[in-house]
């Protein structure tokens, strides 16, 4: 038997752990210990020498903060937080979380505050009377009303509330926030007020803002602000007005009278091209439309160069057109050519008319006039024939070096100021004709000018010392208070102003404006006409170039200022037709006429703004040698004199020998009366920048001249009419400066 094997009982068993066998080092723990507890002293220590205490203020004073930082002492509200910066949390109730930064600064005690932001709040609107309107929020929609408007940030805000055809509603209202509730109650203000119009007659269309709202008598609403009425009815004017309308403030109109609408003349003429006036005032040219008051008679004339003036009388009725139709007749006049050398010939109007010596009748408009022959300088003029004048023009033509010499440029030397010179000699002065119609005026529309063929212009350029064709100067321009024309005649610029002088009603001249210091002299004329004539009168001789132009009328005047435009390259200011002055156009700066206002605030205020008696002052008679007057030395021509005065001259003397006035402006007393643009009236055109009347048989003649003795008419209102030029009437320059 074999033995039995002894049993296995089982134990309890643990795997061996990583340390097991491991023993610690015996080290000097007690030392290492106490070496740890000296350096987070020191650490300790160091952190509070830097750590400065600051104080975080909350708002609201509940709120919870915290610093975000590994070590941050607290000492109640104080904290020790070393410089730097430094992250702050912070909540409240209602409050939206706080995240901040601070930096902390070295000084030894800071405060800051901290400002959480409410919740926004809500609010609630309601309005009447309509049922829906519009609410905007500091200026950003935020929905319809009556209703709830969420998410309000809270502060204060500006609630609009608009609605159709109501005034807008505007308020200021505090926000609380925090998720509370806020209630606005609105009550909108109609933005209309009633409306009431009637015409005569009635049934008459009423637009607003272009906008038709009915006939006439008509009742409505308009919206409050600015509106454009119109009122019209087929037949009659329309009406229109700008309404200013306040809500709530009724607009009633109760009187609008209704204007026939214009009738319209239709006017034709035989043949085309006439100018056109209607009531004496010029329309254009035919065939034309021109509107007219209706049911009325209106004067019409036409004219047409060579042909003579139709009239008519033409009517028509309201939004009618009336037909007229004219008929023009030839108007034929003759003209005298008188020529040296015998044998030249010439050509009218490009076509070959025989020899220059002959008496032509010509019809009465423009013609061009050539007078040729080899080895002179041709000549070339306009001129306009006149019925019931003969026209004699003596023509003298001349050699090249002739011509050189009467085209080289002379320096202008102004007259003498003060000084007057001797009296001129009377032995040889020529008797002045019949008061009838002078050469100036007959001779008015003529402008005339030698021109030279190639071979005459060499030998010209000779004599010059200048190449052929070379350019003339250029007049001077103007500088600011100064002007020069191409001639070589100096005006002064003005301002004008207020004034009022006796006998006158209040004037303002707005515009500044040209005079010439000087009248205009018969060489300056003879520039534009050269064979004119100032003959003398009552036994005086006024025809010495310096002496002043006379003998002119007021058309001649007129024309002479648009040809010295024209040369100066300026627009022109009369309107002139067949050398009949047709209009203005008083928005020109070429030269004219001065106005009567511009010649009495020249002549009539002082250099204080005061008004004087005379141009020279308040002293009668003016000093020796202050003015050209009718004195002792022209006893033995005039019936009338200033006793005791004398100023050396008994006709005219050359313009500017005598003082200027104190706006530097000579002869404004004397020497020779002037015209002035105005067309005559009873009383003076007064007013802003006034031009007189339009249409007038005289005009009117401003000053005295050495024909004027009686005191009245020395002074510096002193006007008078005239209708044709005399031996004692000239004029001087002005135009606008802008």
């Amino acid at each position: 038997m074999k033995p039995t094997p002894p049993l296995i009982t089982p134990t309890a068993f643990s795997p061996p752990s990583a340390l097991t066998g491991f023993r610690w080092p015996r080290l000097p723990w007690g030392m290492l210990a106490a070496i740890g507890t000296v350096a987070l002293t020191f650490g300790v220590m160091a952190y509070l020498l830097l750590a400065r205490s600051v104080s975080l203020t909350a708002i609201p004073a509940d709120a919870q903060l915290g610093v975000e930082d590994f070590f941050a002492p607290r000492i109640g509200s104080h904290w020790l937080l070393v410089p730097g910066p430094h992250r702050i949390t912070g909540n409240a109730p209602g409050y939206k979380p706080l995240d901040a930064e601070i930096t902390v600064t070295e000084a030894s005690l800071q405060q800051h505050t901290l400002a959480l932001t409410p919740l926004p709040g809500r609010l609630t609107v309601s309005v009447e009377p309509v049922g829906e309107a519009r609410v905007s929020i500091d200026g950003v929609d935020a929905g319809k009303a009556p209703g709830v408007i969420e998410e309000i940030e809270a502060g204060t805000r500006e609630v609009l509330v608009e609605a159709p055809r109501y005034m807008p509603f505007v308020a200021k209202l505090e926000v609380r926030g925090k998720r509370q509730d806020e209630t606005l109650a609105v009550k909108l203000t109609p933005a209309w007020a009633d409306f009431k119009i009637a015409s005569q007659p009635a049934g008459a269309q009423v637009s607003v803002d272009g906008k038709l709202l009915g006939p006439t008598p008509l009742a409505a609403e308009l919206l409050h602000g600015e509106h454009r009425l119109s009122v019209s009815r087929a037949g009659y004017k329309p009406w229109s007005r700008t309404l200013q309308v306040e809500a709530g403030r009724a607009v009633s109109i109760p009187d609008v009278v209704l204007a026939k609408a214009d009738g319209m003349l239709e006017i034709v003429t035989e043949p085309r091209g006439a100018a056109i006036t209607v009531n004496g005032r010029y329309r254009g040219e035919s065939p034309l439309k021109v509107a007219v008051t209706p049911d009325t008679d209106h004067r019409i004339t036409a004219m047409l160069a060579g042909y003579e003036p139709q009239n008519a009388s033409g009517r028509a009725a309201s939004d009618a057109t009336s037909n007229i139709a004219l008929q023009l007749a030839a108007e034929l006049a003759v003209i005298n050519l008188m020529t040296e050398p015998a044998d030249a010939e010439l050509l009218v109007n490009g076509q070959p008319a025989g020899n220059a010596t002959q008496r032509l009748s010509l019809p009465t408009k423009e013609h061009e006039i050539v007078v040729r022959r080899a080895g002179y300088a041709s000549f070339r003029t306009l001129v306009t024939p006149r019925r019931g004048v003969d026209k004699h023009l003596r023509i003298s033509l001349k050699t090249a070096a002739e011509m050189a010499a009467a085209e080289a440029p002379a320096a202008y030397t102004p007259p003498p100021s003060y000084a007057p010179p001797a009296p001129p000699n009377q032995q040889n002065a020529s008797p002045y004709p019949e008061q009838g119609s002078s050469e100036a005026q007959r001779q008015a529309d003529l402008s005339a000018a030698q021109f030279a063929p190639p071979e005459v212009q060499q030998a010209m350029a000779e004599q010059r010392g200048r190449e052929p064709g070379s350019a003339a100067a250029a007049p001077p321009p103007a500088t600011a208070g100064r002007l020069r024309t191409g001639l070589g005649q100096d005006l002064a610029r003005f301002d004008g102003g207020d004034f009022s002088l006796p006998g006158r009603a209040p004037t303002r001249l707005t515009r500044p404006f040209y005079l010439g210091l000087r009248e205009v002299s018969n060489a300056d004329y003879r520039r534009f006409i050269a064979n004119h004539s100032s003959r003398g009168a009552e036994g005086q001789a006024l025809d010495a170039d310096n002496q002043p132009v006379v003998g002119v009328s007021w058309e001649a005047a007129a024309v002479y200022c648009n040809w010295l435009s024209r040369r100066d390259s300026l627009p022109v200011f009369y309107q002139i037709r067949y050398g009949r002055v047709l209009g203005i156009n008083p928005d020109a700066v070429g030269y004219r006429l001065p106005t009567e206002a511009e010649w009495m605030w020249a002549a009539g205020v002082g250099p204080e703004g005061r008004p004087q008696e005379f141009p020279w002052g308040a002293a009668f008679p003016p000093a020796a040698r202050g003015a050209n007057l009718a004195d002792g030395s022209a006893t033995q021509y005039l019936s009338a004199i200033i006793p005791g005065f004398d100023d050396g001259f008994a006709g005219s003397a050359p313009v500017g020998s005598f003082p200027p006035n104190g706006k530097g402006l000579f002869d404004l007393a004397g020497n020779v009366a002037e015209w002035v643009h105005d067309g005559y009236a009873a009383n003076p055109a007064a007013g802003l920048d006034p031009l007189g009347p339009p249409n007038a048989a005289q005009h009117v003649v401003a000053g005295s001249s050495w024909a004027t003795a009686v005191r009245e008419k020395l002074r510096s209102g002193a006007r008078e009419a005239a209708a044709a030029g005399r031996p004692d009437l000239g004029f001087r320059l002005a135009r606008y400066a802008q």
